[in-house]
């Protein structure tokens, strides 16, 4: 039964394709997103805007997302501003300094516990914490 709906949904989106251009006269664009789909409120943003940025101005795809058939379409593509570039370049960076850090920190401490073998022993932990057995 799923099976036919979903084969039934793409038949579907494929025959308004066909129609051509005037499908999309009574449809709102969406506001500009960028190419990670930031900006899409939609959670297949990045398929979305994959697909988008793929095709041709004024192109028209099918995409199924899993829970949905889409037709994208491209209208336009807006050339970043150079202050995006510039921030959307010191964001990468800045994450990708975080991520190197924190493997740095992480092969340290292998390195570190390897090399002194630490190692806890439980009875001597609670003669410690409680005292001396009797």
């Amino acid at each position: 039964m799923l099976e036919n709906a979903i084969a039934s949904t793409k038949l579907k989106a494929q025959n308004l394709l066909r129609i051509g251009p005037s499908i999309f006269e009574d449809i709102d664009p969406t506001s500009p997103f960028r190419r990670s789909g930031v900006g899409l409120d939609n959670s297949d943003a990045r398929l979305i805007a994959q697909t988008a940025f793929e095709q041709p101005i004024d192109a028209a795809k099918l995409v199924e997302t899993g829970k949905q058939v889409l037709i994208i379409k491209t209208a336009e593509i807006v050339p970043a501003s150079e202050t995006e570039v510039t921030d959307t370049a010191a964001f990468y960076l800045s994450q990708l300094n975080l991520a190197a850090s924190k493997n740095i920190s992480d092969a340290l401490s292998v390195s570190l516990s390897e090399r002194h073998k630490l190692e806890l022993y439980p009875g001597m932990v609670q003669q410690l914490l409680v005292g001396q057995n009797n």
